[in-house]
């Protein structure tokens, strides 16, 4: 009936890198049960356990800490009442950091939290939320009393008849440096809805709800993540949340460890000792392609005035930074032309980002040429010559064909100057 994987009764074990898989339990806490205790979970994964409150934990009178964990399509199913798809919380402090929460679902006519049911003055800190489900309230969060906190949050995806996001039932919630985006319901507001508790307190806040942009550093604009469909909640460049959260009481890392980054080429509108750190889970790291090499590494506010090269990643910009090229490989022509090779576009002659049928016919205009027959020269030179050996020849045609097709709708070729590549 209760814990059906670990049950842990007055005491404060410590559970780390493990996996609970499709556990059920009659009652309460379908991975794990804990009651007057502080257990510590760090880096587990909670995966489709069941339970009819608390799919994946239920804790009740203690503090227990979770850190790195993934909670991720847990079920609660009642005939009549049923909460905590992921997770359960009554009474006492947890403390919930860098923890995702997927496909958790509260099941039955009177569910709520499709991923958390609260009623207890947790703090949960850099933790995502992404399609989780409840058939009545909160499809993200459902608070019934107590005051926890909830700071640089992200919830999008989630979906409940009333309240896609948080539902506050009673008590009152603390909202600091989050983005509730795109969560969605049928009846009342999408993502925060309170029914007879205090109205929450929400600042430097993205929030797709009407009520809240334009005071205490909120606002209502699409946060730009990279991916949301595929659970990629990062964000890309030019997002409105990059450097404009609230620093005081945030923590200096994000959901992946990753310190805070000051963007040199956002400007600060955030608050605080710091007036860069970023809304949302993840912190903006300058280096949309992840390879490691800051997008504006030499912190000029420009990208691309003094791109890397030859293995240099310091202080310097990424030389190709929508495509991963963490070795900053700028062969061609063999002097480098500024742009790496992952997204170089050689065949693109006439530098209009697209390879196409004027660049073959530039093409084609010089195959064959060889040092005894028409040699590619300093005065003469060759389109297509890309190794700069003096001739257009098979290995070039290889070359060429890698490219054509590319377009500013299929992997778009990135500014370049014509010129002449090779010496001879």
């Amino acid at each position: 009936m209760l814990g059906g994987g670990i049950r842990s009764i007055n005491a404060s074990p410590t559970i780390s890198n493990c996996t609970l898989l499709r556990n059920n339990a009659g009652k309460f806490g379908g991975g794990i049960y804990t009651t007057n205790g502080s257990p510590i979970i760090t880096n587990c994964a909670f995966i489709e356990n069941t339970a009819e409150d608390g799919g994946g934990i239920y804790t009740i009178t203690g503090s227990p800490t979770i850190v790195n964990c993934t909670f991720s399509g847990n079920t609660v199913n009642s005939d009549s009442y049923s909460g905590g798809g992921g997770l359960y919380m009554v009474n006492g402090s947890p403390t919930i950091t860098n923890c995702t929460f997927s496909g958790n679902k509260a099941l039955g006519q009177d569910s709520r939290g499709g991923a958390i049911y609260n009623r207890s003055s947790a703090l949960i800190t850099n933790c995502v939320f992404y399609g989780n489900h409840s058939d009545m309230l909160g499809g993200m969060f459902c608070n019934e009393a107590d005051t926890p906190t909830l700071i640089n949050c992200t919830s999008s995806g989630n979906s409940a008849i009333s309240c896609g996001g948080i539902v506050i039932w009673d008590g009152s919630l603390t909202i600091t440096n989050s983005i509730l985006w795109g969560d969605t319901d049928k009846y009342r507001n999408n993502e925060i809805g309170n029914f007879y508790g205090t109205p929450p307190s929400v600042s430097y806040c993205d929030i797709s709800q009407d009520g809240y942009a334009g005071s205490n550093g909120n606002i209502q604009l699409d946060p730009l993540f990279i991916d949301p469909a595929n659970g990629n909640f990062r964000l890309l460049r030019g997002s409105p949340c990059i450097d404009a959260a609230n620093s005081d009481g945030a923590s200096i890392t994000d959901r992946e460890g990753n310190e805070r980054y000051d963007d040199p080429i956002t400007p600060n509108t955030g608050t605080g000792p710091f007036t860069f750190y970023d809304m949302g889970a993840y912190e903006f790291q300058g280096d949309i392609d992840g390879d490691g090499v800051h997008d504006d590494g030499d912190r000029s506010g420009l990208i691309g005035d003094n791109p890397c090269a030859g293995g240099e990643i310091e202080n310097c910009d990424d030389s190709c930074p929508t495509t991963s090229n963490p070795l900053q490989e700028d062969t061609f022509p063999p002097q480098g032309n500024g742009i790496g090779d992952a997204c170089d576009c050689e065949a693109n002659f006439d530098c209009d980002q697209d390879v196409d049928a004027e660049d073959v016919t530039a093409f084609l205009t010089d195959f064959g040429r060889s040092q005894y027959y028409n040699p590619c020269e300093q005065e003469n030179p060759c389109h297509g010559d890309f190794s700069c050996d003096g001739d257009v020849d098979a290995d070039d045609v290889t070359k060429f064909l890698e490219d054509f097709g590319r377009s500013q709708y299929n992997n778009p070729c990135p500014v370049c100057i014509v010129g002449e590549w090779c010496s001879y």
